[in-house]
């Protein structure tokens, strides 16, 4: 189905051309004005629950340093966004690969997925499957530039953080040229 005009990826870039083309803020707006106003489901309402639990994770993430900061979904660069939406989309497809509990769009709840393990998406007890050794290569990759850094002993650390989308709280780490936010902001 990759490359077919129904594939995950053409879909994460029509939202993403959503989110943050301001020709399209109507269309955006009507169609959040459209969701609040519908009366809720059981699924819209484990969906809702799913997204606040998200919300709660991530600050619970922030208050213990494991995320920098909570960043400005809407104006993280491209790649962040567009990894989010793949990462959202891709599972939403019922492609790629999931935690031994299988999480599925049709039971909302949190979900987890990193720029470093594509095509994984987690539930909250699995998170760990995202782990990578200490001060190994691939935990001082950046996942915006690919720079390898050398580690916070020699003066040159990784930065965690996450973009929450919807139920998804989508991991990343960058080096201190693609970091975006303003450290510890938020703590």
């Amino acid at each position: 189905m990759a490359g077919s005009d129904r594939s995950p990826e053409r879909f994460a870039l029509a939202l993403d051309q959503l989110m943050t083309d301001p020709k399209l803020r109507g269309l955006r707006e009507a169609l959040l004005a459209q969701y609040r106003t519908d009366p809720p489901s059981v699924f819209g309402d484990q969906f809702a629950s799913a997204v606040d639990e998200v919300t709660r994770l991530a600050d619970v993430g922030i208050a213990a340093g494991i995320y920098d900061s909570r960043s400005a979904d809407l104006d993280a660069p491209e790649w962040v966004r567009l990894g989010a939406l793949s990462a959202l989309t891709t599972w939403w497809a019922g492609e790629g690969s999931t935690c031994v509990h299988s999480p599925h769009r049709s039971r909302p709840e949190p979900v987890f997925a990193a720029a470093w393990k594509p095509g994984l998406v987690t539930c909250v007890r699995c998170v760990d499957l995202f782990k990578v050794a200490e001060n190994s290569v691939p935990d001082r990759t950046c996942d915006g530039c690919g720079r390898v850094v050398a580690g916070v002993a020699e003066g040159e650390p990784m930065y965690s953080n996450a973009m929450r989308l919807a139920a998804l709280v989508w991991q990343f780490g960058v080096c201190d040229g693609c970091r975006f936010w303003t450290p510890g902001a938020d703590r």
